[in-house]
């Protein structure tokens, strides 16, 4: 009975060992696993602060009407032809800070563009409603 408690006790150190880095080699090729990162307006806004970055807004035309946050282009969610072209055109090697108006868009928009071999992926936690009760900054879209 001891041993098989010592066992217990003692296995779930040795299960999560191992290689924590986020890329795995496949032969000479070093493959970057895909991240997102759901983070609050202000771990977003400093995410903006990057170098390489889009900012996609993923809300409807009607949504947007009201603004966006700065720099953001749109592609919209629920259009699923249009997302879809949309994200094909975008840069793979760039950090994407995604959002909608609340978050569950954004957190299945994410979701794909981590299937869609995108690696680094920022989710706005509460979306546009979080980050403009915050009083941050946002701008007219211009299409």
């Amino acid at each position: 009975m001891h041993k098989y408690f010592f066992l217990l006790l003692f296995l779930p150190f040795t299960a999560c060992s191992g290689n924590t880095e986020n890329k795995h080699n496949v032969g000479e090729t070093s493959v970057q696993e895909s991240i997102v990162q759901v983070v609050d307006v202000e771990g977003f806004e400093e995410a903006m602060n990057k170098e390489n970055i889009i900012v996609l807004d993923v809300r409807t035309d009607g949504e947007v009407a009201q603004g966006v946050i700065p720099g953001a282009i749109q592609i919209d969610y629920m259009d699923n032809e249009e997302f879809k072209e949309g994200i094909a055109q975008l840069e793979k090697n760039k950090e994407i800070l995604v959002y909608c108006k609340v978050g569950g868009r954004s957190a299945k928009a994410a979701s794909y563009l981590k299937e869609n071999g995108f690696t680094s992926i920022y989710d706005l936690k509460g979306g546009y409603d979080a980050w403009s009760a915050a009083g941050k900054p946002t701008e007219k879209l211009n299409k």
